[in-house]
């Protein structure tokens, strides 16, 4: 399978309307009343989980079960603040979230991205700062694989992308479909998604006089695992794979300084076909109930959008322990 190889995507007409946009300000203006609590009476308050502070910075998160509608996925809202000194800037933060190519080597689930289409003329395609990093509104295709019995997952999301007048940057993400990027035989579907998040500047809580770029993320996506299992591993896995995120940004400023520019190589790595791939072989049905647990957190926590991308990683090495002698 192919990595990095030059990205392909259709663009759409310059000029285009707001309304045949994927991402439309109407659902920038939800995004907004659930970052102002505007919609607690009817989805219900958030829940603390998980409290974590370091020297550079920390993460609280909460979930909640939304009252509107009982069939709707848990929805989880994380705040996190990277405090890592110069070089570091909301634009910056938002580039590490788009940049495709760059995630492939932190989040160990992803073994494909490529960009489907892309709309020219919409508010937001200004806020293009370097090549191939696009911040106006996009299509783009993502295969990631799980270990064990569980089938490989697709998305289809478009993104979009708004700096306030505050000077924040808003980016909303949710799933779409397009001509371009039709099922794949082997893949399950992912239908039910949607990630946003607010990047801005907030003072120092260590370094008087100087900012730090907060981080506030609401996802939440249907992977066919019941609530239940989603809400286990929110409450068991978020910590372990959480501390992983502010290495991968460090490791992004360290790049973007050797590089000398913020000009990065165009991400898009090739959907690759998996129609004629073999099918795995299936478990052995002990081998099915000792990971059911452990697989539904990689499940659910390996593709939350932005900030919780690396738990793969950790939810994979924790499947990994957990297996017997002999268990492939």
């Amino acid at each position: 399978q192919q990595r990095g190889g030059a990205a392909r995507g259709r663009q759409g007409p310059p000029g285009a309307a707001e309304d045949a946009a994927p991402v439309t300000t109407r659902d920038l203006q939800g995004f907004l009343r659930t970052l102002e609590g505007a919609d607690e009476q009817e989805e219900g308050a958030w829940e603390p989980f998980f409290k974590h502070d370091t020297a550079t910075g920390g993460t609280v998160a909460y979930f909640r079960d939304r009252l509107s509608d009982a069939s709707l996925p848990l929805q989880l809202r994380a705040v996190t603040v990277f405090d890592l000194g110069e070089g570091l800037t909301p634009e910056l933060v938002r580039d590490f979230f788009y940049d495709d190519e760059f995630r492939s080597l932190w989040d160990k689930c992803l073994s494909g991205a490529e960009r489907v289409a892309e709309w020219r003329g919409l508010d937001g395609h200004e806020l293009v700062s370097s090549p191939g990093i696009h911040c106006g509104c996009e299509c783009v295709y993502w295969l990631r694989k799980f270990p064990a019995f569980v089938s490989d997952r697709d998305y289809v999301i478009a993104r979009r992308t708004w700096k306030g007048e505050d000077g924040a940057y808003y980016c909303v993400s949710k799933n779409v479909d397009h001509p371009e990027a039709p099922p794949l035989g082997g893949n399950r579907r992912v239908t039910n998604f949607y990630s946003c998040w607010r990047l801005r500047w907030v003072p120092s809580q260590t370094r008087p006089g100087e900012r730090a770029v907060e981080v506030v993320l609401v996802h939440s996506e249907d992977l066919g695992i019941p609530k239940r299992l989603c809400s286990f591993a929110t409450r068991t896995l978020f910590g372990w794979f959480q501390k992983g995120v502010e290495p991968a940004v460090t490791k992004y400023m360290q790049k973007r300084g050797a590089s000398g520019s913020t000009a990065l190589a165009r991400p898009g790595a090739r959907r690759p076909s998996l129609a004629a791939a073999p099918p795995a072989p299936p478990a052995p049905q002990g081998v099915l109930v000792k990971h059911t647990v452990t697989a539904a957190a990689v499940l659910y926590f390996a593709s939350l959008g932005p900030v919780t991308g690396l738990g793969c990683a950790i939810a994979c090495g924790a499947l990994r322990r957990v297996r017997g002698p002999g268990e492939r």
